[in-house]
């Protein structure tokens, strides 16, 4: 994994971990509060999450309600996170690759008569010592 890319990997992992608990609860919510059956909760869970707006499966009570309201407010805050996040990681890949390889392309168009050594070693040193003294 590429150093800069280890806090973008963090933030969505953790995002991932939230949205998914934020799912078990809204599941374990609907089942506890309102009775629901396995599919019935994991549908509500789905479209309270999403904002689909499907509507209900069955008239909820105020427990249920208000325990709506709040996975709305936490499930789709961490679901916008998420896609922001994606987002911001997606254009500054895509704009600082294009700008940091134009700025290489135009740095490298503008050498001339220039030379490359690798390593510094002794065959290096004598290597270099011998182009400072020509001036080459």
């Amino acid at each position: 994994m590429e150093q800069s890319h280890q806090p973008f990997y963090k933030r969505v992992i953790v995002s991932i971990i939230v949205l998914v608990s934020i799912y078990i609860l809204g599941f374990i919510g609907y089942v506890l509060i309102e009775k629901m059956s396995f599919l019935d909760a994991i549908f509500m869970t789905t479209i309270t999450i999403t904002t689909v707006g499907y509507g209900v499966v069955k008239e909820l009570s105020t427990a249920g309600t208000i325990f709506t309201i709040v996975l709305i407010i936490i499930g789709t805050g961490s679901a916008a996170y998420i896609l922001i996040s994606l987002a911001d990681f997606m254009l500054n890949e895509f704009l600082a690759g294009r700008a940091q390889d134009r700025r290489v392309r135009k740095m490298i168009s503008k050498l001339k008569n220039h030379i490359i050594l690798c390593g510094y070693g002794t065959t290096g040193r004598y290597i270099a010592r011998e182009l400072y003294k020509t001036k080459n």
